[in-house]
């Protein structure tokens, strides 16, 4: 309202010098400028203190979201580093397990191999299906 109220009272002025006021007048037309001026002022201060109010608000506001954005990032990096640590772990556990069972195997038929050189007797491996010799060994040699 003071904005419409300082329109108003410009106009006066500027029509009070037209039609040549007197000195009174115009003083007193001063006076209430001035009044109006002090007002828009007392307005402008408590818009500015709003305003600074405000601001520290969202400020605060900025800072509660940092630290919170802060927390969910460590606690992403902590469980991302959980869980890679987790898989590295059995992928390590898998590999050993290959290779003990790649070892056993090997020693199995490395066993499996000598017994059946070292065999007297005669021994004759043949395909179940094809009925063709796979393997022979032993005392078929000799003969």
């Amino acid at each position: 309202m003071q904005g419409n109220e300082l329109l108003l009272w410009y106009q006066k002025v500027v029509e009070a010098h037209r039609t040549g006021a007197t000195a009174t007048a115009l003083g007193d037309m001063v006076n209430h400028g001035e009044d109006l001026m002090n007002g828009v002022r007392a307005s402008t201060a408590e818009m500015e203190q709003a305003e600074h109010v405000l601001l520290q608000e969202r400020h605060r506001r900025a800072q509660e979201v940092a630290q919170i954005t802060q927390v969910f990032i460590a606690t992403g990096t902590l469980l991302s580093l959980i869980v890679f640590l987790s898989v590295l772990w059995g992928l390590n556990r898998s590999e050993a397990r290959r290779k003990e069972s790649t070892e056993k195997l090997h020693r199995s038929e490395t066993q499996y191999r000598r017994l059946f050189e070292a065999a007297r007797d005669g021994v004759l491996i043949l395909d179940a299906e094809t009925g063709q010799v796979v393997d022979v060994a032993g005392g078929w040699l000799l003969t």
